[in-house]
């Protein structure tokens, strides 16, 4: 199940699921992701609970694989930890730009959403290939 993650105006993350058939959208808020998932799960139960219809989009399998899809802006709330200007000197981007971006005053493309997430991706794995001494 892919659940996309976007930042509101009002500080709170949104999370959504598209169902490819059926009017069925479930969509809540949060303020992170652990809460968003467990809303989103509780929403699809109560809705085959309730309405006795089944979503056969949603399964067991589903709930046990999670892809999570973030917006930069609800990237850099959920992940505060990472550094913008940092962030956009590995991806070889104007920190300004980025943080442009981070704030919701421009928006960014298909092709430098997937240069700043290979980037993430490529940091995320020097980060898992080093040891502590």
């Amino acid at each position: 199940m892919q659940i996309i993650i976007e930042k509101g105006n009002d500080g709170f993350l949104w999370g959504r699921v598209e169902v490819p058939e059926g009017d069925y959208l479930p969509a809540t808020v949060g303020k992170n992701t652990a809460e968003i998932v467990a809303n989103i799960k509780m929403l699809v139960i109560d809705h085959q609970k309730t309405d006795g219809d089944e979503v056969k989009f949603f399964t067991n399998e589903d709930f046990i694989k999670i892809n999570l899809v973030y917006d930069i802006q609800a990237l850099f709330v959920e992940f505060s930890f990472l550094k913008i200007s940092e962030i956009a000197k590995e991806a070889d981007m104007n920190p300004g730009l980025v943080r442009q971006y981070a704030s919701g005053v421009k928006h960014l493309s298909a092709k430098q959403a997937e240069k700043m997430e290979q980037t993430i991706h490529r940091l995320a794995q020097k980060m898992l290939d080093l040891s502590l001494l």
